[in-house]
């Protein structure tokens, strides 16, 4: 199980008691942050888990402002106060807790120790609870920064980041004179907000690669949606991974369905109408939306085109062949089912229809028509001389021979010419759409 890891940074202001308030709970009049998120938030942690106070050193520094007790003071002197390491373990914490030290960070040297110190505290899979209500300066722009970093190099995650208000309350000689037990300060839970970065990556993911899943999987890690919003979000999630998933493994049959895409739309558009929904996760969607409009929610051929365009366009090469001879080969047996034989299913048929697309010039010259082929000699000789057929062998021959280039690892051709090549799909489309509205005008 993951060690759940509280990241705080002390300050080295004279904090005010008052009430933290999280999730409709109120916590204990503290003077410290601290006290009321491992109140409210982690109150069941164990002995595995483990809690990093991070402060800075000298005469002015937190560790002997406010980690160690009476280290305030005014002009009568030293204020009689504990510090949070006495009130932490006043608290009687099942969980270990520690003082760290961190640079003040006044340079980009500091800023680098202060980013390997608290690296150097972490675990592989540590679930990372973090607080940033005294963190100074640029310290959560690089916090939340660092944990993407180690969420990459150790396999962390960012659980949540809580800030604690107290300013809502007013400066502190109007707070003063409130009573103490009408301080109340509202801790903000700002977990979706610092994910942003996650959407970010995952726009990125879009349309750099191609790649929806990553969309779906943190729009639907949201926690702060309400329930009804987030069922939505999942049903889009699953729509979203189920494309990804038919396209890098060329699902002709499921992609031309279109079920995914008449999900997609329907669940996004209640998403998007619903008016607690946050502004991001609307132009997310939008994004989403506008990059998969050729996708039609009807079960159609134009879904295939969608997808070997999507794939063309992101540079998705085998997938790109695999699709495009498939589809191809998927019209012309459609085209030519009436001549189907007896005994033979679709997938019998356009085995056959492939053999009669790639024979060679010379087999036909010498009559070496062999295998399924020969079986229904007929058939075979008679489509051999259909005037589509005789347009299609060539540039189907030039798309099955680069699909077996990239899919068997055969020979030594770059890249860039195997793009090129696929000029070959659209020669194929090009004479089929040709041949059939002449086929049209003749009937």
């Amino acid at each position: 199980m993951a060690r759940k890891v509280f990241i705080s940074f002390l300050g080295t202001n004279n904090y005010l008691e008052t009430h933290y308030e999280l999730g409709g709970r109120q916590s204990s009049l503290v003077r410290f942050i601290q006290e009321a998120l491992l109140e409210l938030a982690f109150n069941d942690w164990t002995s595995d888990d483990h809690i990093y106070i991070f402060g800075t050193d000298g005469d002015e520094g937190s560790y002997k402002k406010n980690w160690l007790d009476n280290g305030q003071s005014d002009k009568n002197g030293p204020i009689i106060q504990p510090g949070l390491k006495t009130q932490l373990t006043n608290m009687g914490l099942k969980t270990p807790f520690d003082f760290e030290f961190i640079p003040e960070g006044f340079s980009s040297d500091d800023v680098w120790k202060m980013m390997e110190i608290i690296t150097g505290k972490l675990e592989q899979g540590d679930e990372i609870h973090l607080d940033v209500t005294h963190a100074f300066r640029s310290i959560p722009m690089l916090a939340t920064t660092l944990f993407n970093y180690t969420q990459f190099m150790l396999g962390t995650t960012l659980a949540s980041v809580h800030y604690g208000a107290f300013e809502k309350l007013g400066p502190r000689y109007k707070v003063e004179k409130i009573p103490e037990e009408d301080r109340i300060a509202p801790i903000i839970d700002m977990t979706d907000i610092v994910r942003l970065q996650d959407f970010t990556d995952a726009a990125s993911s879009l349309t750099e690669f191609g790649r929806i899943k990553k969309i779906g999987e943190h729009l639907s890690n949201q926690s702060s949606f309400g329930k009804k919003i987030q069922g939505w979000l999942k049903e889009i999630k699953i729509q979203i991974s189920r494309l990804d998933d038919y396209i890098t493994t060329c699902r002709l049959a499921d992609i031309r369905k279109g079920i995914y895409m008449s999900e997609i739309t329907r669940y996004s558009e209640m998403v998007r109408c619903h008016a607690n929904t946050p502004g991001m996760v609307v132009m997310m969607l939008d994004k989403l939306l506008q990059e998969l409009e050729q996708f039609k929610p009807c079960e159609c051929d134009a879904n295939i085109e969608a997808a070997i365009g999507w794939t063309r366009k992101y540079d998705m090469l085998p997938q790109s062949y695999t699709l495009a001879r498939e589809y191809v080969l998927y019209c012309i047996a459609n085209q030519f089912a009436e001549h189907k034989p007896a005994g033979y299913d679709e997938k019998d048929f356009r085995e056959y229809i492939s053999g009669i697309l790639s024979i060679s010039d010379q087999d036909i010259e010498a009559d070496n028509i062999k295998g399924n082929l020969s079986t229904h000699i007929e058939l075979t000789r008679q489509l051999l001389n259909n005037s589509t057929i005789r347009r299609l062998r060539k540039p189907y021959w030039d798309l099955g021979d680069a699909r077996n280039t990239i899919n068997h690892a055969k020979g030594n051709v770059k890249a860039d010419k195997l793009r090129k090549r696929l000029v070959s799909y659209d020669q194929c489309i090009e004479i089929i759409k040709e041949e059939s509205n002449h086929g049209s005008e003749e009937d």
